[in-house]
């Protein structure tokens, strides 16, 4: 194993859960399991134990100093995976190396190397009695840093205006970016981020991409694994992406290579008013039938209102048939319309697929 990576090897879960007739009552530490005898007697169904996979054969390789994104939908297995590395749940089998050295075989390691970034995270390090600067100062120190680092964490989290005032009253926004600072301060070379933006603002988010990039890698050289369902941004942020679904690897790559790998071209959005569900289907195969348009994504994004995502190998020329389709035989109202570069997520779309499957 590289002394400079994070390398993840053939890591499988397997979690046992109970069913009773088909119905899962949760794993053996499921605090409904002890009702569950009760119910097989009453109802007379039989307890039978059943395997669910969480994570098959997951290997993958982190570069150090690098922002390593996982993107999958939810119950794909990202937090499962992340729980393993910090060594909160074991694996069925599979192995960890952070920068050589193995995790399971040196558990006193994984403190001094990993944290995971957790929601409200400042409840449990911080006084609601006291300001926020006062409270990041005590912090700081604990962990080897001066009152120049929290400063400057506090103007690059946005949060210098607010530094004399109580961490009780803060907005929640205002405290997840306490918990940001609060894992930078920890001080560990690796850090494990699952979800972390899911309730942020597209601002806030941006201004989030921007401290890990600025602050946590170049910065300081930490390793990000970045866990999300949120596909926007990540191009930016990403070095490397990762895409679960199942449990499985997908695919693995930089974004940009991944966009060429599947021969991405200009895709289309169009969000249009239609009568019904059926008339769209039936228009979206008219559209189709040509051969220069793929269908990435539909969905409902009001009562009646679509939006469309449609892969084009001659925009010029599809464009137009768009309109005609759509407008001029279906009738349908044509709200939006506009044409853009293939990103990651649009990978995402085609691998993972764009109806129901996706989490956003």
């Amino acid at each position: 194993m590289s002394a400079r990576t994070v390398d993840v090897i053939d890591v499988t879960k397997v979690f046992e859960v109970k069913t009773y007739g088909g119905t899962v009552f949760g794993s053996r530490e499921h605090p409904a399991s002890f009702v569950a005898p009760l119910v097989s007697e009453l109802l007379g169904r039989r307890v039978e134990m059943r395997k669910i996979y969480a994570l098959r054969d997951v290997t993958f390789r982190v570069r150090e100093g690098s922002i390593f994104c996982i993107l999958g939908p939810n119950g794909a297995g990202k937090t499962t995976l992340l729980r393993i590395i910090c060594g909160i749940t074991p694996p069925t089998r599979g192995e960890v190396y952070v920068f050589g050295r193995d995790l399971f075989a040196n558990p006193e390691y994984i403190p001094r190397t990993v944290t995971l970034l957790k929601p409200n995270m400042y409840k449990f390090a911080l006084s609601d009695a006291l300001t926020v600067r006062d409270n990041l100062v005590r912090y700081a120190e604990l962990h080897g840093y001066s009152k120049d680092d929290v400063d400057r964490l506090l103007e690059f989290f946005g949060l210098r205006e607010y530094e004399n005032v109580k961490v009780a009253i803060l907005s929640s926004g205002m405290k997840r970016r306490l918990d940001f600072i609060l894992s930078f301060l920890r001080g560990t070379p690796v850090m494990l981020m699952d979800e972390p933006t899911s309730m942020l603002s597209p601002e806030s988010t941006l201004m989030i991409h921007r401290c890990l990039r600025e602050v946590f890698v170049r910065g300081e050289g930490r390793t990000i694994l970045y866990a999300t369902h949120l596909l926007r941004y990540i191009d930016e942020l990403a070095d490397e992406v990762m895409i679960l679904d199942r449990g499985r690897v997908v695919e693995v790559g930089e974004p940009s290579a991944l966009v060429r790998k599947y021969g991405l071209r200009d895709v289309i959005e169009v969000e249009l008013r239609a009568a019904s569900p059926e008339d769209l289907g039936r228009a979206l195969e008219k559209l189709v039938e040509a051969g220069d348009l793929e269908l990435l994504e539909k969905r409902a994004v009001g009562e009646g209102v679509y939006a469309l995502k449609l892969l084009s190998s001659d925009t010029r020329g599809s464009f137009p048939r768009i309109i005609e389709v759509l407008h001029g035989l279906f009738g349908f109202k044509i709200l939006r319309t506009s044409v853009r570069e293939p990103t990651v997520e649009d990978v995402y779309m085609k691998v993972i697929g764009g109806g129901s499957r996706r989490e956003a």
